[in-house]
């Protein structure tokens, strides 16, 4: 009995640090408000936060209970734009770390790059970063 409420105890702590943390990345590196800028969107921001949170909840708990769906060939095919979405909206984070932590600046200085060449630098780790995901999906996740 003592171990389970150990468990328990554990776990909840677990998850709330990771959510705490998952909140704080968000926060400090400004997503939700950047993109309701863009978007013109500002009046939206809590609607924004609260589909966030609601997303991430729902979608621990159905991991948590292997929940599955029977879907039909159709609704399938909705999983291509799906993931299109997914990986711009990962696109986004990894632009807004990058940005954060002043990484592409730096990598200019010490390379030496001039203003000429950034705009091949951004676009080849852009494609870098989908020739190794398309990559690690199509061969190295199928075996």
């Amino acid at each position: 009995m003592i171990k389970a409420i150990l468990i328990i105890i554990i776990s909840i702590s677990g998850g709330a640090v990771v959510g705490s943390a998952a909140a704080a990345f968000l926060t400090v590196l400004d997503v939700i408000p950047r993109l309701s800028q863009i978007s013109k969107t500002q009046g939206y921001v809590k609607l924004y936060g609260l589909v966030i949170s609601v997303s991430i909840t729902l979608i621990t708990f159905l991991t948590l209970t292997n929940f599955t769906l029977n879907i039909s060939q159709i609704v399938k095919l909705l999983v291509i734009p799906m993931g299109f979405l997914f990986g711009m909206f990962v696109g986004l984070l990894a632009s807004a770390l990058a940005e954060v932590l002043n990484v592409i600046p730096v990598l200019v200085k010490k390379l030496k790059i001039s203003d000429n060449h950034i705009k091949i630098l951004l676009i080849s780790t852009a494609l870098g970063k989908m020739i190794g995901s398309l990559v690690e999906w199509i061969f190295l996740n199928g075996k």
